[in-house]
């Protein structure tokens, strides 16, 4: 399967199509699909749904997918990078509001799943994407305070959809469902916490830490700190700098970042940086 990369962090399209304008697909970015006429169906990660008019998707990183266009479709995508929410200048205000609006758990319920809001939100909604469009040609859209804010309103539109249809809370304690959960809220360590974890997932708190252990060969706590070295990596390989790491990942300061670094490395963040050029 194609995996496509974005390394613009923002990027916002409007086709009119009888085919997909890509093939089955994952992603480094996430995506709003948005269908303004037309039917078909959407495949993700193995599920097909039938779509039409005024229909939306959200697709995450990792997540495979594609249209099946039936009748000729009118559709927005509106595709945007971790970075995106780091780099402009009011990063601060939307990582917060990202976090206050659970994006994360959000994308867990609903990543793929087709989004269909009752009438007046539906309209709200219509309208912020034809706001967004509106920018598509202008340049550098992603330091635009107005696409920015647009776009986290659609986020508070389907959070409410997501609070008001009960979603979000019947996770199973499946092996997949666990680790989907661990890796999208790594940037919020409330979520993570083990009496948080027990409760969404359905296991005793007391007997978390064994379940985990025997179920993937790890500890808990060894796993995380796993994670957020692969995540340390990765983000210094694509340019991201102390500062970013150190506040996307709640480290105290860059100091504490390079420790934790060098600790469980034997490595400096500069190391893997210079290895990149």
């Amino acid at each position: 399967m194609k995996n496509l990369r974005q390394f613009e962090n923002l990027v916002i399209e409007e086709h009119n199509a009888t085919s997909f304008h890509q093939p089955a697909h994952q992603q480094n970015y996430y995506e709003f699909l948005y269908i303004f006429e037309g039917s078909g169906y959407h495949y993700a990660n193995g599920r097909k749904e039938d779509y039409q008019k005024g229909d939306a998707f959200f697709v995450t990183p990792k997540d495979s997918h594609y249209l099946e266009i039936k009748d000729q479709t009118n559709y927005a995508v509106i595709k945007f990078t971790d970075r995106y929410l780091l780099e402009n200048n009011f990063a601060n205000y939307g990582s917060e509001v990202i976090r206050r609006s659970d994006l994360f758990g959000f994308a867990l319920s609903l990543a793929g799943d087709k989004i269909r809001l009752p009438e007046k939100e539906s309209k709200i909604f219509f309208r912020t994407i034809e706001h967004i469009l509106s920018y598509k040609n202008e340049k550098d859209i992603a330091a635009s305070a107005f696409v920015l804010f647009q776009l986290l309103s659609i986020f508070s539109l389907i959070r409410q959809f997501w609070i008001k249809n009960n979603l979000g809370n019947n996770y199973k304690a499946s092996n997949d469902n666990l680790l989907i959960y661990i890796h999208r809220n790594i940037f919020f360590p409330e979520k993570l916490q083990i009496n948080h974890l027990a409760g969404m997932f359905s296991i005793s708190t007391k007997y978390f830490s064994t379940f985990f252990k025997n179920s993937f060969g790890i500890s808990y706590r060894q796993y995380l700190i796993n994670l957020k070295v692969k995540i340390i990596e990765d983000r210094v390989k694509s340019g991201f700098t102390a500062k970013q790491i150190t506040r996307e990942l709640g480290f105290t300061d860059e100091s504490h970042l390079a420790h934790f670094f060098k600790r469980n490395t034997t490595r400096t963040l500069s190391e893997i940086k210079s290895r990149e050029f």
